[in-house]
């Protein structure tokens, strides 16, 4: 369990420094057309599909976060839930 921990940080970490480059790189390339140092359409795109992996990045980060928080008795409840939920609308158009 405790290397799983470690496997996961490490993923946290990972994913916020590429996040974080990949949201500087945006930045410079939006900055820099704005500027008028880049021409083209090209670069705005770019820092545009940069930015929102940036933003991707830093969304997996948190509900990754959020999940390893949240008990796990609550997942497997909450899984239930959902099927007995979905039975239920399932039985109900039947009649």
């Amino acid at each position: 369990m405790r290397i799983f921990m470690k496997r996961e940080n490490f993923s946290y970490i990972l994913r916020a420094v590429a996040g974080g480059y990949l949201f500087y790189l945006a930045y410079q390339l939006i900055r820099g057309s704005l500027d008028g140092q880049n021409e083209g359409i090209v670069p705005i795109i770019a820092g545009i599909v940069f930015g929102a992996v940036a933003v991707g990045c830093f969304f997996s980060i948190i509900s990754g976060i959020i999940k390893s928080r949240m008990p796990q008795d609550s997942l497997i409840e909450k899984q239930f839930d959902e099927e007995q939920e979905l039975q239920n609308q399932e039985s109900e158009k039947e009649e």
